[in-house]
């Protein structure tokens, strides 16, 4: 079976695969890497993207009100988004004049409590970013770069707060460890023993990385 595929030449030294939330395939790879090997790689891939991108399609299926804007989620909470003359979260619905409008109205309602989530655990890892942005990504939930800056997609703020833990802690750990190795994740478990259910959990909500 062939795949529709993009590729993306970098200066890595690994090759890998992502498949995103609306079933886009995107291979990364070293410059120069042989398009044939690209090719036997995806085909000896062939069962666990068919895997994903059968999960994917089955998610957008049972989320579709979400995809057409009928709905948003509020920490968790599924509520009616209008589209109309003012821009406020109510505990029946949210309301906003444009899409765009939604960071901004996200974040004035509950940064201040994402903060304190994110300060809390930033004193029991000890760890400490040099800052703290927010931006609108399309296709992940946060990033620590080398200047150990933590920026976070301002769309977590409408999953739950038990998820905006796990994600804080990642963060905060690749202060340490730029990397996902086993190290990495022994770390993560120090701080979040249940990691594990809450990294399944949130792949459940990818799609909401592409949407708003």
């Amino acid at each position: 079976m062939t795949f529709d595929y993009d590729v993306v030449f970098s200066a890595r030294r690994s090759v890998s695969i992502n498949i995103s939330p609306d079933n886009r395939i995107t291979v990364r790879c070293p410059y120069g890497y042989d398009r044939r090997k690209i090719e036997n790689l995806l085909i000896k891939k062939s069962a666990w993207i068919n895997k994903h991108l059968s999960f994917n399609a089955q998610l957008s299926q049972l989320n579709g009100d979400f995809a057409s804007y009928e709905y948003i989620l509020v920490k968790g909470e599924k509520l009616p988004l209008v589209i109309g003359e003012k821009n406020v979260i109510t505990p029946q619905a949210v309301y906003v004049k444009n899409l765009k409008n939604l960071k901004k109205l996200y974040l004035g309602a509950l940064l201040p409590q994402f903060s304190a989530r994110f300060n809390h655990f930033s004193e029991i890892t000890g760890l400490k970013a040099s800052s703290v942005n927010f931006k609108s990504y399309t296709a992940r939930w946060g990033c620590c770069n080398v200047k150990n800056e933590i920026i976070f997609n301002y769309k977590l703020l409408m999953l739950d707060e038990s998820l905006w833990d796990y994600v804080i802690v990642h963060e905060l750990c690749h202060i340490k460890i730029h990397n996902h190795s086993k190290s990495f994740w022994a770390l993560v478990e120090k701080f979040l023993p249940q990691y594990e259910k809450s990294r399944k959990r949130l792949k459940s909500f990818g799609f909401i990385t592409s949407l708003y």
